[in-house]
């Protein structure tokens, strides 16, 4: 791994343009974002972000793979004492989708609406990561389709009768018929707060 401060400042100049941008067309745009005098050298350093796999060319437009996600690991961090992240101390890194995702093609995100889960931790806005090829088992959370309407609630089958239910005792439990499709397990949550 290439240990350059200045390598890793390139490194997240990119990853904020493919924020905005998705993908890299403009060799003369990137030159002067990384500082470099003309497109050669913009090019040069692209072309090492491929060797290394964080970006594949097609159509001579630069598109990232997932491993452009990848953010410093550190093993554990303290909730009683200071912490401060020593650049030398990363134990690894992580590349988030790879890390929240099992099951890519069967894999989807999901924003939560209403608090009917918050008692499990699942607030409103938070997004959660959903696989559907994930057997469904009692206790699990999923999310559900019935009556023109998606849901998030515990799964719980007793004999042929299968509920939906809610963790928040404002919310009251949910019978469901054979209309209904389970449409996968909830796996992670992913919060922002600020």
């Amino acid at each position: 791994m290439n240990t350059d401060k200045k390598y890793g400042e390139k490194i997240g100049i990119i990853t904020d343009y493919i924020k905005n941008w998705w993908v890299i067309n403009s060799l003369g745009q990137i030159a002067g974002l990384l500082g470099y005098a003309n497109r050669s050298g913009a090019r040069k350093f692209l072309e090492k972000l491929v060797k290394n796999g964080l970006f594949e060319v097609r159509n001579r437009k630069y598109y990232p793979t997932s491993l452009i996600s990848w953010l410093p690991f550190f093993e554990f961090v303290s909730a009683g004492l200071p912490f401060t992240p020593e650049w030398n101390e990363v134990n690894s890194n992580i590349e988030i989708d790879k890390f929240l995702v099992e099951h890519p093609s069967s894999t989807f995100l999901v924003k939560v609406k209403w608090d009917s889960m918050k008692d499990a931790g699942i607030m409103e806005w938070d997004i959660v990561v959903v696989d559907k090829s994930r057997n469904v088992k009692n206790g699990d959370i999923i999310i559900a389709s019935f009556e023109w309407d998606v849901t998030i609630k515990y799964y719980k089958k007793e004999k042929w009768v299968v509920f939906l239910i809610p963790a928040n005792v404002n919310f009251k439990p949910i019978v469901i018929n054979t209309n209904a499709e389970i449409l996968g397990v909830v796996v992670w949550t992913i919060r922002k707060y600020n």
